[in-house]
């Protein structure tokens, strides 16, 4: 399956990152699909002296965009509308792979039904797995428990991951771009991406071939704490808010405090109650409206 001819634009928005962030371009450099442009929207107020050398060195072969304050989906928002590419390709700032992701991914826009590809996360040290819950596909809400380390086949998926993952550009656009009202680590705008564009009656795949190693750098980002952020839950609910019913919200939250409260924390018992506290006050604020 191949379409040759549609112009890719790699998005990656980055803050505080360093060498892994050089590291990234350089993949994305060395990928051979043409043509394509890579466009980096940059949160960061000053790097290091390394960085800033590499960024001169390539600035001829990128779109190096300056934002003056740290907003994610801004600054992915951002980088769609300067987009010239047909498809959007959006990329953490701390991923690794080898070269054919892009073309792994375009290659299954030649079916015309297809708006939006997931690709394979995986974290270093660990492989995919072969088999898919059937949760997937007989609940409403199977996107919470797709694995996106999947590497059983090609198949179509409810859900894909930001940091891996391409749509239309047009579908982007006739959806109205990502939803800014996801705040600060803005967790579930990739989810609530593919849930409005599938409304929409756009297909999502799942494509085994397109692989990213997600390193997870332990600073810059949006990365997570040992006690879930507010925002991690306040983004949750307003997910939940906007696409369930009373019945279906409870469901979901339910298994989100099992399995991100109290699993996660069964090894670290003290956060615990740290953690309720802050999933309590998550759903009482989005309850309320705020």
């Amino acid at each position: 399956m191949t379409d040759e001819g549609l112009r890719v634009s790699v998005i990656i928005a980055t803050y505080r990152r360093e060498r892994v962030l050089c590291d990234t371009i350089r993949d994305v450099l060395a990928d051979p699909y043409e043509p394509k442009e890579v466009l980096v929207v940059d949160q960061t107020h000053d790097h290091t002296d390394p960085t800033r050398r590499f960024l001169e060195e390539v600035c001829d072969r990128i779109r190096y965009i300056v934002m003056d304050h740290p907003n994610l989906t801004e600054a992915e928002n951002l980088g769609i509308t300067e987009a010239q590419g047909e498809i959007i390709l959006f990329l953490d700032d701390d991923v690794s792979f080898e070269p054919g992701l892009i073309g792994a991914h375009v290659r299954n826009y030649a079916d015309a039904s297809v708006h939006a590809v997931g690709g394979v996360v995986l974290v270093p040290g660990r492989r995919g797995v072969r088999r898919m819950s059937r949760t997937v596909t007989g609940n409403r809400f199977g996107y919470f428990f797709f694995r996106h380390d999947y590497v059983g086949g090609r198949v179509k998926v409810p859900n894909l991951q930001e940091c891996n993952a391409s749509f239309r550009r047009r579908a982007l656009v006739d959806i109205g771009l990502i939803d800014r009202r996801f705040r600060e680590n803005a967790y579930l705008w990739g989810t609530d991406l593919a849930v409005r564009v599938a409304k929409r009656g756009g297909r999502i795949v799942h494509d085994p071939e397109a692989v990213v190693v997600h390193l997870k750098h332990p600073s810059g980002g949006v990365r997570m704490k040992a006690v879930r952020p507010l925002s991690y839950f306040r983004n949750l609910f307003y997910f939940l808010k906007k696409h369930a019913g009373r019945h279906e919200t409870f469901s979901v939250a339910l298994r989100v405090y099992f399995y991100r409260v109290l699993v996660e924390g069964w090894r670290r018992p003290w956060v615990i109650p740290l953690n309720t506290k802050t999933f309590l006050q998550a759903w009482l604020i989005e309850r309320a409206g705020s």
